[in-house]
């Protein structure tokens, strides 16, 4: 009965701005649509029959309808009883606010109660509409231009369509007709009916489809386009779903992933929710993939990515294998089930997110994949919302850096659900609720009940506790909190309190928040984890900590958020950071693999802001050359590639660089030899070789000859350059190293021409030169990369076993393929000159330059090697990897070489590649992104960059949107060090971006801000603790 009242009030909020006076029961529409020729180009034109129901008596409707043209003497109603005409006496906007979506129709005859008339209406509107909601279309070139459109209309976009009643709680049936040229395909959310020849319009059909069970309009969805239906198969469910795969041709050999993981990742969400998603007959689904398309949509039937997510790697088959399955659960947790209040969104995209990585990760041969990318989500999200100005998730702010903490953080408070009930009730609760509210809109509060109700009888929760209240703590306030764990080994207890944890190094924040959260934990001797309870008492600060007593014996450690159960940070005090640190050196599998991992991210964050001294730190991190976990690498090598962003700008990073190679190089070496490498002989004779044809590359300009570039450019780093030691310094140039302008010398950006190399441009191998790796010397785990983090995040090894002989202990996972681990460790060896990982990269690189081909690089080396080839070689293979670039057809591949030719040391090639950017026919508008954050990651970079920013930033404001200016202006604040650079920024930003973009790039200020700081009050404190660490193998 409460649910049916909760659903009631859903309803009547949801209403507030509709017309109580009339109900929409069914949809009768028709689209003519023109991508091509004559002056109705890019628009279209429909005519909507729209049976409503009275429910007071009204002379008057109000409907929602946006940027459409509607003409008042082709809008009518007819009375279904008498079939009476009623004319419209006007159609007008509301006098208070003109702009509104809402169109007030006013009718010559009062519509009686309890009677059924259906509205008419002709309306047109444009395609070509740049923020891409709507209805639009799409222009790409193959090579002459092709269109294709598109609807999109979450949340509230129907009303741009076509003139109807677009609120969620609304399910009403639709009947589709779409008149097109013949050339193009439509798709919709049902199966097609009929196709036949337009009677009036020569070379243009009519495709009808079959009328859908009652959706919100916003679930409505249909596409137009001239792709090839290329696979065609039936998944094993319940009832046999009948999938279809359309495409171009050109990308055909990279569907057999999506054709093998669609049906079981039907079926699978199918048992994991426990309900058929079509009842009474088979249904089908199409899977659109559309070139020049760079989002991800889905609804009843109908599914769309793009073919850039089809990359051929196995990390973007991992990433793509996520997204489709996000896509897939939405058909239950978002369709079958719809949400009643669309502001919330992001609460069902977030759960969504957690339920796809469990459906991704069935059958999944690492039996720990899904924890891996669970924590791959939670180093995004703690490294965000630890900002001091950081929002809560529940506040409605506008740009990508919320959008992504929403669904993220929403992700992992679902885990801590899932941890806190036990698995077998969470799920339980899903497929109760899936079929309790099956078709049916609804909101948050009914899943908690659900969840509660099943937690109380099973007596997993506290019968005063309330899961609405729980996670109303975490959405109304931001940030998460810093549990401080303190023992009593006297009293045999332990204490635990809370505090929001602030991540920016020195400054401290006076705050009174508090969560609902339960407590994890296991110790030495019961490895069983326990859970309790820590409460948030605002009003009774003794009430906001909890004590544990007789868990633990003095010499036993205990550690808290067992399984990374909940998204907080622990604090334990000396003498538990230390029992723990030994028990990872006498046996690191006493720990399960997750937890380790976190304790790790835990303790070098908490170094990072100041809580726990380095010392303490680097004692925990002594057992890592003995790990065997990709997963715990990871997340460690995402927190020490921070701080090597910043270390390589100051002297002390001679040291720093040497704590890496004492703790990279045994395991790496180790990894080598599992690698197939040429014999030692054949690679030093390949290294004479390199040596030898770099010299004879050599150009013949004196020492001091300067190398020609534009009027206001930067100077090239000179081999002897050397960073200062101040706390703000940036690499000093080497003296008479400023280039001039010339007009002969300068390189063109011509198909044939090969630029020219200045002699002070070839990069040292010293202890103070630059690292060199494949990305740049720049972290690749940083919050940019894609929702998500591809096979990266896949742990090699279980949690408590190490690896064997057999074949699971290999790192190399058969011909040309290398393990995760494997890669890792190779690009860290090389980013820190490790000199056996520097002659295998380079050997590899001559291979690839001999054969004009990366084939014969490993994929998960390929980034690495290209890169440090770039870096170390000549101009020569600079241009064979340009021109490898410009005959390559494969996206993913030319962005791979893109990167490569981005690693390069040499002004004019970063400064090329840069005008290639904003240049169409050189790059797609899809690896745009992608080349501008590669060539500003490094520091020569910055400065060019910064230049080409100067110039062009308001050609980038014109061309790209809110999302990819975020990603450009990124690398550039991450690279800022000192106050004056960041003043600089913002006042640039300032000046070119408008307010809510300023508003976007804020947690951007915001991060350099916190990185500046760490170099003012920390920097010398882990100098100090790498000496002490490493003392006796220093000179």
């Amino acid at each position: 009965m409460l649910g049916l009242l909760l659903i009631a009030l859903v309803h009547s909020l949801a209403s507030g701005v509709a017309d109580d006076n009339v109900e929409p029961i069914y949809y009768n529409l028709t689209i003519l649509t023109r991508m091509e020729g004559g002056s109705a180009q890019n628009r279209y034109e429909g005519f909507v029959a729209i049976d409503l129901a009275v429910k007071n008596s009204t002379k008057q409707l109000t409907i929602f309808s946006t940027e459409l043209n509607l003409v008042v003497h082709k809008t009518w109603l007819l009375r279904k009883y008498t079939g009476r005409r009623i004319s419209v006496v006007k159609a007008t906007r509301s006098k208070n606010k003109p702009s509104a979506d809402e169109l007030i129709i006013v009718f010559t005859h009062t519509l009686w109660l309890g009677e059924t008339y259906t509205l008419y209406i002709y309306f047109q509107g444009a395609l070509n509409k740049p923020q891409k909601f709507g209805y639009f279309s799409v222009r790409y070139n193959t090579p002459v231009p092709h269109f294709y459109a598109l609807t999109h209309m979450e949340p509230a976009y129907a009303r741009y369509v076509f003139p109807c009643f677009d609120l969620p709680h609304l399910r009403t049936k639709l009947h589709l007709r779409m008149h097109h040229h013949k050339q193009y395909v439509a798709l919709s959310n049902m199966p097609v009916a009929e196709k036949k020849a337009h009677p009036s319009i020569e070379d243009f059909e009519v495709t009808i489809f079959e009328d859908t069970p009652p959706l919100p309009t916003h679930m409505m969805m249909w596409t137009l386009h001239s792709m090839e239906n290329l696979l065609n198969t039936t998944t094993n469910g319940t009832m046999g779903v009948n999938i279809s795969i359309w495409s171009r041709p050109i990308v055909k050999d990279r569907l057999d992933f999506v054709m093998a993981v669609t049906p079981k990742l039907l079926s699978d969400s199918e048992t994991l929710f426990g309900q058929p998603l079509f009842s009474g007959k088979s249904g089908k689904f199409d899977v659109v993939v559309l070139p020049e398309y760079s989002d991800q949509r889905s609804s009843m039937g109908l599914l769309v990515i793009g073919e850039y997510d089809l990359g051929p790697s196995n990390a973007s088959k991992e990433i793509l294998h996520e997204s489709l399955a996000a896509l897939v659960v939405r058909q239950w947790h978002g369709r079958l089930v719809s949400l009643g209040d669309l502001s919330l969104a992001w609460v069902r995209n977030g759960i969504n997110y957690y339920l796809a990585i469990q459906v991704a990760s069935m059958g999944h041969q690492d039996v720990s994949h899904n924890m891996s990318r669970l924590l791959s989500v939670r180093l995004r999200v703690m490294e965000q919302d630890s900002l001091p100005q950081s929002r809560e998730v529940a506040a409605h702010l506008r740009g990508p850096a919320h959008r992504n903490l929403r669904n993220s953080k929403m992700c992992l408070l679902t885990h801590m659900l899932c941890m806190a009930l036990g698995e077998k009730i969470f799920y339980g609760g899903i497929k109760s609720f899936v079929k309790r509210y099956a078709n049916m809109t609804v909101g948050p509060n009914l899943l908690w009940q659900e969840f509660q109700q099943a937690g109380r009888r099973a007596l997993r929760l506290p019968l005063s506790l309330e899961l609405a209240t729980v996670m109303n703590s975490w959405f109304d306030q931001p940030g998460f909190p810093l549990i401080t764990v303190l023992r009593d080994d006297i009293n045999s207890s332990v204490t635990l309190k809370q505090q929001r944890y602030i991540q920016t190094t020195g400054m401290a924040i006076e705050s009174k928040s508090c969560w609902w959260l339960p407590i994890i934990y296991i110790t030495k001797t019961h490895p069983q984890a326990q859970t309790e309870w820590l409460g948030c008492h605002t009003n009774n600060p003794e009430l906001k900590t909890l004590e544990l007593r007789h868990v633990i014996e003095p010499d036993e450690w205990i550690l808290v958020n067992a399984e990374v159960a909940a998204p907080i940070r622990i604090f334990y005090d000396l003498r538990n950071w230390r029992l723990l640190a030994k028990a990872l050196r006498e046996n690191f599998t006493q720990v399960p693999e997750v937890s380790r991992a976190a304790l790790l991210d835990d303790a070098l964050h908490l170094s990072w802001a100041g809580y726990l001294p380095y010392s303490v730190t680097l004692d925990l991190m002594r057992y890592l050359r003995n790990e065997t976990s990709h997963l715990v690498w990871q997340t460690a090598v995402s927190s020490l590639e921070k701080l090597q962003s910043i270390m390589y700008l100051t002297t002390g990073y001679r040291i720093f660089k040497l704590y890496m190679k004492q703790l990279v190089g045994p395991p790496f070496k180790e990894i080598l030899k599992t690698m197939s490498s040429p014999p030692k002989k054949n690679m030093m004779s390949k290294m004479m070789m390199l040596k030898a044809r770099a010299e004879d590359a050599k150009p013949t300009h004196g020492a001091d000859s300067q190398h020609t570039v534009g009027e206001d450019s930067k100077p090239t780093h000179g081999a002897g350059s050397k960073p200062t030691d101040g706390a703000d310094s940036k690499p000093t140039h080497g003296a008479g190293s400023k280039p001039t302008e010339g007009t002969d010398s300068k390189p063109t950006d011509g198909t044939d021409s090969k630029p020219t190399e200045g002699a002070n441009s070839k990069p040292t191998n010293g202890a103070d030169s630059k690292p060199t790796d494949g990305a740049n010397s720049k972290p690749t785990n940083g919050a940019d990369s894609k929702p998500t983090d591809g096979a990266d995040s896949k742990p090699t090894d279980g949690a408590d076993s190490k690896p064997t002989d057999g074949a699971d202990s290999k790192h190399t996972d058969g011909a040309g393929s290398v393990s995760s681990l494997g890669a890792m460790l190779y690009r860290l060896a090389c980013q820190f000159d490790i000199h056996e990982c520097m002659a295998d990269a380079l050997i590899k690189f001559s291979q690839a330059m001999d054969k004009a081909s990366t084939d014969v690089i490993p994929e998960g080396l390929r980034d690495t090697v290209l890169c440090i080839g770039i870096r170390h070689g000549v101009e020569e293979f600079w241009v064979v990897v340009r021109d490898m670039y410009k005959k390559s057809q494969e996206e993913t591949e030319k962005r791979v070489l893109l990167h490569a030719l981005s690693c390069s040391t040499e002004y004019w090639a970063l400064r090329k590649l840069l005008l290639w950017a904003l240049d169409r026919k050189m790059v797609p508008r899809s690896l745009t992104v992608g080349l501008l954050t590669s060539v500003l990651k490094g520091y020569l970079g910055y400065y060019v960059g910064k230049q080409f920013l100067m110039k062009n930033m308001d050609q980038i404001v014109r061309r790209f949107n809110s999302q990819s200016i975020f990603s450009i202006l990124k690398p550039f604040v991450e690279t800022v060090t000192s106050n004056d650079e960041l003043a600089e920024l913002e006042g640039l930003f300032r000046e070119k971006l408008s307010e809510s973009m300023l508003n976007h790039i804020g947690d951007l200020m915001e991060s350099a801000y916190d990185k500046i700081n760490w170099r003012k009050y920390q920097y010398y404190e882990l100098l100090i603790a790498i000496k002490n660490y490493t003392t006796e193998k220093l000179e």
